[in-house]
């Protein structure tokens, strides 16, 4: 019994392991498995795939078989009596159609790859959100821990404060002072609690796991761009939202064409052969073939064609006025990633020697406190400086390592394959 229970007991702390420590790969994957919104956008891409399939079939022939059996009787001035039994086998075949059906079949297609790049949009989006959600809640953990180290270093300054105005070193101001900060603290923690839970909230709603045991994850920096100009490089040739306006121009223009086969004649083929037998006719049996071409010559339509043509055309030209307009902002929000991730580097830089300032300056006051020089309220406000610069620090770390991911995403690699390779 004691062996069984054992091994229950260590296969639950397994599968614990599994279900609780939540890597960002692991997220990622989740949401691109189990996202409902992924789930239908895929579904609408294999019903587009459906049509791009049928649109495929204009060309080829059609093949009917049609048969017939019964009796007829009429009467008259005479008495006829018939049982008529009849095989009738007809083939229809497109030659010509002004090339209407292949640019029916172009048009299927380009509907696909919109489809494709407008669910990559979507699928981008979510692992942005989930990216955030992510290392929102790693942050705030984080600041949870230095605010609550914070808060005991100011109230020990509190009680140090409240001594020191006993003796009358210092003001009631100073005590004063002191107590907000510490009130300030107890509100700050209890702030980012609440914080914390909307965050795993957000989390679970997007990956249906538990936001335990998360580690910092390391961007694959490799899918990152070496500078401003490759970004927009890359973009240009791989942002969904640009591919996308692209595919609708396409579209458009294989509408206009579409509307100008309407004026080409049509050319079909209709063969036929059928078999009768009549038993009780003079004649028994009969065979018939025929082979008939038709052709349908477009003479006048009052001008419906080229109004269609006109209107055709105007959205081409719109679509393409919205590809520029899409491509400028896409430019703009990669730049304005790229100097926000320059900023954040020279901010980082710069807080981080401020960190070590305050160190040095903490193990000083604490050498003086030691040799009477220094107070125990001094050491306390070093330590509280302390503290408050590496929040600012890790606010900075957490923020380069978001909008290096938000980067990703404005030049559109922000996928499964940047992701998880």
């Amino acid at each position: 019994m004691s062996k069984i229970f054992i091994y229950c007991f260590l296969t639950l702390l397994i599968l614990t392991a599994k279900v609780y420590a939540v890597s960002l790969d692991e997220a990622i994957f989740n949401v691109s498995e189990k996202n409902h919104k992924i789930l239908s956008g895929q579904s609408h891409i294999q019903s587009i795939l459906e049509d791009s399939n049928i649109s495929s079939i204009v060309y080829r022939p059609k093949l009917t078989l049609n048969s017939s059996v019964g009796h007829k009787q009429i009467e008259t001035t005479t008495f006829s009596k018939y049982s008529p039994t009849s095989i009738d086998f007809n083939v229809k075949q497109t030659i010509f159609d002004g090339y209407k059906g292949r640019y029916l079949m172009q048009k299927a297609k380009e509907e696909f790859y919109k489809a494709e790049f407008e669910q990559s949009l979507l699928e981008q989006s979510i692992f942005l959100d989930t990216i955030k959600a992510y290392i929102d809640l790693l942050h705030y953990d984080k600041l949870l821990k230095l605010n609550n180290e914070n808060k005991i270093i100011l109230g020990e300054e509190l009680e140090s404060s409240s001594f020191q105005f006993s003796l009358g070193d210092i003001k009631r101001s100073d005590l004063l002072l002191a107590e907000a900060k510490y009130n300030k603290a107890i509100f700050d923690i209890s702030d980012i609690e609440k914080i914390i839970i909307n965050l795993s909230t957000v989390f679970i709603n997007l990956t249906e796991m538990k936001p335990v045991d998360l580690t910092v994850p390391v961007i694959k920096y490799n899918s990152l761009p070496a500078s401003l100009n490759e970004a927009i490089l890359i973009a240009n040739t791989e942002h969904p939202r640009i591919l996308l306006n692209q595919h609708v121009i396409n579209s458009a223009n294989l509408d206009t064409k579409i509307i100008e086969s309407e004026k080409f004649p049509q050319l079909n083929l209709n063969a036929n052969y059928s078999n009768d037998w009549n038993s009780l006719s003079t004649i028994k049996r009969s065979k018939t073939l025929s082979i008939l071409g038709s052709i349908s010559i477009p003479l006048y339509d009052s001008g419906l064609i080229n109004s269609k043509l006109r209107k055709s055309s105007l959205l081409e030209n719109k679509f393409k006025l919205n590809a520029l307009h899409t491509q400028n902002e896409v430019i703009e929000n990669i730049t304005n990633n790229w100097n926000l991730l320059e900023s954040l580097k020279d901010s980082l830089s710069s807080e981080n020697n401020f960190l070590l300032v305050n160190i040095e300056i903490l193990k000083a006051i604490d050498e003086e406190r030691k040799n009477g020089i220094s107070s125990n309220l001094d050491f306390l406000n070093a330590q509280n400086s302390v503290i408050q610069s590496k929040i600012r620090l890790s606010k900075y770390q957490f923020d380069q390592l978001y909008y290096s991911y938000k980067l990703l995403n404005s030049i559109g690699r922000l996928n499964l394959k940047s992701l998880l390779s």
